[in-house]
Order: C-alpha cells, then structure tokens, then sequence
C-alpha cells in the first residue's frame, strides 16, 4: 500500500491536472466564442454576395435572350 507522502503527491498532481484541463476549456470556450462570431459575420457576406452574383447572373441571362449583352450591367 502507498504510503502517506506517495499519496499526497498524488493528490497534487492530479489538482495540477484539474487545473491545467479548466485553463485548456476557458480557452477553448473563448476560441469558439470567436469561431462563431465571424462565422455569423461570413455568413452574412455570403448571402449578401450570393445576391449580387444573383442578380448579376439574371442581367446576363436577360440581356443575352434579347441579344443585347453590352447593356448587362446599365441599370434601366
């Protein structure tokens, strides 16, 4: 059986332990907190682009049927 001072020792390295692990999660908490935030930010970039490619894409394909492309992008 262990004896007293190979049990304490024990019990200070698994508090170091415990210790360290809680740092590693508050840092991997405020690591996603950022993730997320400028997902969200992406996110509505993206949409915003998708429209203008969008509307962009319906221009050409307009202009196109009527045989008139060089007006594509005059805006009526």
């Amino acid at each position: 059986m262990a004896n007293l001072k190979e049990i304490k020792l024990k019990i200070g390295s698994v508090k170091n332990t415990q210790k360290t692990t809680k740092a590693m999660k508050l840092v991997s908490s405020a690591k996603l907190t950022r993730t997320r935030q400028l997902s969200e930010q992406a996110r509505s970039y993206a949409v915003k682009i998708n429209e203008v490619l969008s509307d962009i894409a319906a221009r050409v394909s307009k202009a196109h049927e009527g045989g008139n492309i060089s007006r594509a992008f005059i805006q009526n």
